[in-house]
Formats: C-alpha cells, sequence, structure tokens
C-alpha cells in the first residue's frame, strides 16, 4: 500500500499502549499516514455511558499527542460531540433534543 504511493487515513478510538506500537512500527511511512483520533467527549462518564468499552478521553489525548510528537500528520473528530448530551437535567425522560 506504501509502496504502492498511497496515503493513509487512520481513524481509531485508541488506547495509548496500542498507538504506541502503531506510530512506531509505521513510522519510516509517517509521511504517508494520518490519524484522525475521534474524541466525542472530555467527561469520562459520558463516554461510558455512550461508548462503552472503548478508551477514555485520557488515553485518546494523549494519542492525539503521541503521534503528533512522532512527526505524524494529526486531525480529531469530534461527531458526535457528547458533552452537552448527559448534563442536561431531562436526559433519562428522553428530552435528548431539546
Amino acid at each position: 500500500m506504501f509502496k504502492a504511493g498511497n496515503d493513509v487515513l487512520i481513524t481509531t478510538k485508541p488506547y495509548l499502549a496500542t498507538l504506541t506500537k502503531t506510530v512506531s512500527a509505521l513510522w519510516k511511512y509517517k509521511e504517508k499516514i494520518q490519524y484522525r483520533i475521534t474524541i466525542t467527549s472530555i467527561d469520562d462518564f459520558t463516554l461510558e455511558i455512550w461508548e462503552k468499552n472503548t478508551p477514555r478521553f485520557k488515553d485518546r489525548f494523549l494519542s492525539l499527542q503521541l503521534a503528533n510528537d512522532f512527526g505524524y500528520k494529526t486531525n480529531v473528530s469530534t461527531e458526535p460531540l457528547l458533552n452537552n448530551y448527559v448534563k442536561s437535567n431531562n436526559f433519562f425522560e428522553g428530552d435528548l433534543y431539546k
């Protein structure tokens, strides 16, 4: 894939330990790779409700920082942005979109 000259976009909700291995293993191709880290909330309570069994905010943020520090192009996907949904007093009454 890389030898053919393709650019690669890796979109992920990473655990830091996993991304550490990936950025190291693919380092020689870093000019062809962009990491898109999904961060939909900075609140771990919100993440636990909407994205069970996924990495918490700290893992995602540190993974973003790590990939950037290794010289990879990086960006963040924030869709859907979840923070305001749980903060609503009516969250469990089904008033999600008010």
